[in-house]
């Protein structure tokens, strides 16, 4: 497991690495995640993205965030949540 702390620094690691499955915060920094999930599936078509959020719904239809296509966890997480992603 890794941690990338903004848009551009997880677009770099997932250049750099074999991953299958990126968790990704919505209130990511440099731009919003589902827009790094979409461009890290078109990189890595076979990675799985998951979105992660504290945001409510009202809010992410308010900054026009498109979730469609992906799962969302709201936050805070919980084990059992993440645990089905896991292999």
């Amino acid at each position: 497991a890794r941690a990338a702390y903004s848009y551009q620094a997880g677009l770099a690691m997932a250049d750099g690495g074999e991953f299958t499955l990126a968790m990704v915060d919505i209130g990511l920094a440099g731009r919003n995640g589902a827009d790094c999930a979409r461009e890290l599936q078109a990189r890595l078509p076979e990675l799985e993205c998951v979105l992660m959020t504290g945001y409510s719904i009202s809010t992410l239809e308010k900054t026009a965030c498109s979730t469609a296509g992906f799962t969302v966890l709201r936050k805070p997480l919980k084990m059992k949540d993440i645990a089905r992603f896991l292999d």
